[in-house]
């Protein structure tokens, strides 16, 4: 991976775009990072990392997130921008944080939320990839195939980060592998394996006490059946306890089977003697009730003869029912039909009309209703006479509206000249007063500017005064700050040596020059610097650096302001800047209201042109649509007199036509009445002398001397049904009980009923006997069962959690292995065991620069000691010193010793990620670390190893301090400040190329 450019804008101190060529720098394949503190070196680093993954390595742990530069307007953007190369393909990524920035509408501020984009170079072209955050992420991870972790210890070695990984204790240089290498992985596996451990051991137990629960119910079913266990049983003794009680308990079912068979044989004995007995007690009382039945039966021969009888006298006299019915309605008809001839009369003869017959009636309706068709239309006619008159004065007082209307048109027509002379005289004089207020407008905004600046110069002079005397005081601290930091570190440097000679122990090494004998140790100082003193020193110093930075960009703000105010306000006092822009202001009013009246007159003219337009084709409508009302009123006034004559004509001595045309139709109506009439009664008459004539004859057939006769023998349906039971009955028990008594006689049965009182006790008693003998049977019977299937279960039961307690054996070990528990003398977790055999590469590659770098002094190597007080182990880091032959303690080295091993780690860590993660290519590196802490020569020995890093065409960039590696590295990239605070990059291309 090569990093060929980055663009910083609005990020961290840079306020302006800054850009950054790396490519530069690879003739050279080495460059120094320089500037003064707090510049903002490290934080070019801090914008790469974003690019890439959207947060800073100095703000991983917590504290303040806020990306955005402080020195940003309101209306600037944040934005970091990174080119790079990995592989055959080239990438570009633009990222900005989230930061608030001013609402387009109305006052305050609303968050921007935060923005990724990924492009790849296609010939000329940069071709949009990914344009959300988590896209973006998920492109970086699939093409670099580095984390953020993975990125910082390969190729941006951020400050602070290089001892870490060297000095850290167990756990902590756990946590930083497992990051770096995905190990999380086997912490699931254990506490996987232990859950299935606890699972295991619990089904063994569940399983054990079900088995004990099942031989508890099982003995308690057995009871006393077999000889009880002594004392407190195994289980393996009440398990075989069980199965001898199982098979006593088949035992006893047999012999209960035995018995239940013996009572079933003697039950069934005696039901066949006492259902014997029974029969033929039923018998005899069925001879007994026969006899008595026939004796009833044949008593009853005379009253079945006249029933008999009766029924054939009702079958006889059946056809005279309908000719009797046919009699009766035809009367009833008749009366009704001349009851209807007398009312029609009536009606007739109140009518005041002559009586005629049938015939002559039809005549008289043919004739009215002739009349009453001749009427009709004219009834129409009557009904809108009205409604016409009053259509012919609508037209007649719309016709005088058109009139009048035409009149008004031209009166309106001769006034328009003089409307139109008045509207373009004030038009013009609009006109005049509107060109001023464009002119004066902008005056007025013009005043109101100025007089704002005025006004707010006082305010401003204070702020500046202020933000200076804050500057001041600021400046004071810093040096303060400073001065006691460099004062702590002289202090600190000078008493070193009494500081590590308070430490040696007579007959162990020294930390220095491995000498177990100390003879003359350094004395230490009455005022002794703590490397913590130092720390905290350096801290309030960056504060006060900040502070300072801080009043100075305040400064600088309030001075800008108050420039600006005296120039915006153009030296001019307030009092005179508010007089004249009252006076502008009443003229601008004067000229907006002209402006107004302008636009008003123009539509008034406007509508004046129209209105000329309109008026002729005006005029011609009105005088024609008066021409055609006035027709329209002569020709309904002639219709209306010819309709009104010809009601008159048909109305008669009538009030209407239609009370004429009534008083006929009622005169149809009764004629037609009275002929139907007239027609129903002789109709009515003839049917009934036919009926009668009918009655007659069905009677003188069915064989009866009369009418009267015959009615009296007819029955009804029910009646018949009834008679016919009657007899049938009769008939049907008569001849079943002389069957059923022959029958019963043939037997020759005893005329003395049986006993079966004596048999019927005796079947009791054998049922009682089978009932209990069942009952015993199925006792037993279920028992054995049970038993028996318990025998079963418990025994499969027993197997099964062996077999499960093997397995749960299988799984502790398992689980105990992997946890480091158990016979692990180390301690050492199965997650442990790999990081180690990850960190013995990464050692083996770090001793490769070590030894160089500390003329084969020093050897990193791998400890699995096992720790203090049975803490975890297996992940150790000590440091063997070859002059001594001993292994130490990193943390005996001394400060520029420490730097050299932490690079070397560093290095040796950086290969072996770089390999685990697909051995990808590093062509750009980054290193943010003081070299501050190496002698001369030792610094040549770092240099030299960071030549040999640019091997392969590699770009190495460096962040230091240091003069001497000023003088070492021509290319270099200074971030300098500027003087309102924030910083700019310098990039001196011709140094870069020459070295």
């Amino acid at each position: 991976m090569r990093i060929h450019r980055v663009e910083i804008e609005g990020f961290g101190p840079f306020r302006t775009r800054q850009v950054i060529d790396l490519d530069a720098y690879s003739g050279d394949g080495i460059f120094l990072i320089a500037g003064r503190t707090g510049a903002g070196k490290s934080s070019i680093l801090d914008a790469i990392c974003f690019a890439l993954y959207g947060s800073a390595p100095r703000y991983e742990d917590g504290g303040d997130k806020r990306l955005r530069s402080d020195h940003a307007e309101p209306e600037d953007r944040t934005q970091v921008a990174l080119e790079f190369t990995n592989g055959d393909r080239t990438w570009r990524v633009e990222r900005s944080p989230e930061f608030f920035r001013p609402k387009k509408r109305g006052e305050g501020v609303t968050p921007q939320k935060a923005e990724a984009r990924m492009f790849e170079r296609i010939g000329d072209e940069w071709v949009g990839r990914a344009a959300r955050p988590v896209d973006v992420a998920t492109l970086i991870e699939e093409e670099i195939g580095l984390t953020q972790q993975q990125f910082l210890q390969v190729i941006l070695l951020a400050q602070g980060r290089f001892a870490r990984f060297l000095l850290a204790d167990v756990t902590d240089r756990q946590k930083l592998l497992r990051t770096l290498f995905g190990t999380k992985r086997f912490e699931e596996y254990e506490k996987a394996l232990d859950e299935r451990r606890k699972e295991a051991s619990a089904r063994v137990e569940h399983e054990s006490q079900a088995l004990v629960a099942r031989l508890d119910h099982a003995s308690g079913i057995a009871g006393d059946i077999v000889e009880s266990l002594e004392g407190d049983p195994s289980l393996q003794e009440r398990i075989a306890w069980i199965g001898r009680a199982a098979l006593r308990a088949r035992h006893l079912a047999e012999e209960a089977d035995a018995v239940q068979q013996q009572a079933t044989k003697a039950l069934a004995d005696a039901e066949a003697e006492h259902s014997e007995r029974t029969s033929q007690r039923e018998k005899q009382q069925r001879r007994d009730a026969a006899r008595s039945t026939l004796a009833s039966l044949e008593a009853r021969a005379a009253e079945i003869s006249e029933l008999r009888a009766e029924r054939h006298a009702a079958q006889r006299a059946e056809p005279v029912r309908a000719a009797k019915h046919s009699a009766g309605r035809a009367l009833v008809t008749l009366e009704a039909a001349n009851s209807t001839l007398e009312t029609a009369r009536r009606a007739w003869d109140d009518a005041g009309q002559e009586d005629l017959d049938a015939a002559r009636l039809d005549e008289v309706v043919s004739e009215a209703q002739q009349r009453i068709g001749a009427w009709r239309p004219l009834r129409e006619v009557e009904a809108r006479l009205a409604s016409d008159a009053r259509a012919i004065d609508e037209l007649r007082a719309r016709a005088d509206a058109a009139a009048l209307r035409l009149e008004a048109l031209d009166e309106r027509a001769r006034a328009l000249p003089a409307e139109r002379a008045r509207i373009q005289e004030a038009l013009g004089r609009a006109e005049v007063a509107t060109a001023t207020r464009e002119p004066l407008a902008a005056q007025v905004s013009g005043l109101e500017a100025q007089l704002a600046a005025a006004q707010s110069i006082d305010v401003l002079l204070a702020n500046q005064k202020d933000a200076f005397e804050g500057l001041q005081r600021a400046r004071r601290a810093k040096d303060e700050a400073e001065a006691h930091h460099s004062d702590l570190q002289a202090r600190r440097f000078a008493g070193m040596a009494g500081e590590l000679a308070a430490e040696l122990v007579d007959g162990e090494a020294c930390a220095v020059c491995g000498s177990t004998s100390h003879p003359s140790p350094a004395e230490r100082g009455d005022d002794p610097v703590s490397a913590g003193d130092v720390e905290r020193a350096d801290v309030a110093r960056r504060a006060a650096v900040a502070a300072y930075e801080a009043a100075n960009t305040a400064y600088a703000a309030a001075d800008r302001a108050h420039a600006e105010a005296l120039k915006d306000s153009g030296a001019r006092p307030a009092e005179a800047l508010a007089t004249e822009l009252d006076a502008t202001r009443e003229k601008l009013a004067s000229a907006e209201a002209a402006a107004a009246d302008k636009e008003r007159l123009e539509a008034e003219r406007v509508a004046l042109d129209a209105e000329e337009r309109r008026h002729g084709a005006e005029r011609a409508a009105a005088i024609a649509e008066r021409s055609d009302l006035e027709a329209r009123v002569t020709a309904a006034g002639d219709a209306l007199a010819k309709d009104r004559a010809a009601v008159a004509e048909a109305r008669g001595d009538a009030d209407s036509v239609a009370a004429r045309i009534g008083a006929e139709q009622r005169l149809v109506t009764l004629a037609g009445a009275y002929a139907g009439a007239q027609r129903e009664a002789a109709r009515a008459e003839k049917a009934a002398v036919e009926a009668a004539d009918a009655l007659q004859a069905a009677v003188e057939n069915a064989g009866f001397a009369d009418p009267a006769e015959a009615i009296a023998a007819l029955r009804d349906a029910t009646q018949r049904g009834a008679l016919d039971a009657q007899i049938r009955e009769h008939e049907t028990a008569l001849g079943a009980t002389r069957s059923t008594l022959l029958e019963l006689e043939l037997e020759m049965l005893p005329e003395e009923l049986v006993d079966t009182a004596e048999s019927g006790a005796a079947v009791d008693a054998a049922r009682a006997a089978w009932v209990d003998a069942v009952k015993q049977h199925t006792t037993a019977g279920e028992r054995a069962l049970t038993l028996e299937g318990a025998t079963l279960r418990i025994e499969a039961a027993h197997a099964e959690i062996a077999d499960l307690a093997a397995e749960a054996a299988e799984i502790k070990r398992l689980a105990d292995t992997v946890a480091g528990r158990a016979n692990n003398s180390k301690r050492m977790k199965l997650e442990t065991f790999v990081l180690a055999a990850e960190l013995e590469e990464i050692v083996a590659a770090a001793n490769i620069r070590l030894a160089e770098m500390s003329a084969d002094r020093y050897r990193l190597q791998h400890s699995d000691a096992l720790a203090a007080r049975g803490a975890a182990s297996g992940l150790g880091l000590e440091v063997m010193d070859q002059f001594t032959g001993r292994a130490r303690s990193a943390q005996s080295l001394s400060g520029g010793e420490t730097f050299l091993a932490s690079l070397a780690l560093a290095l040796g860590l950086a290969e072996v990620v770089t390999s685990r993660a697909g051995g990808i290519r590093l062509d750009t590196l980054f290193i943010d670390e003081g070299f501050g802490s190496l002698d001369a020569e030792t610094l040549d020995t770092a240099m030299r190893t960071l030549d040999e890093l640019r091997q392969g065409g590699r770009t190495v960039g460096v962040i230091s301090h240091v003069e001497a590696m000023k003088e070492q590295i021509p290319a270099q990239l200074r971030v300098e400040q500027t003087p309102q605070g924030w910083s700019v990059v310098k990039q001196d291309h011709a140094v870069a190329l020459a070295s």
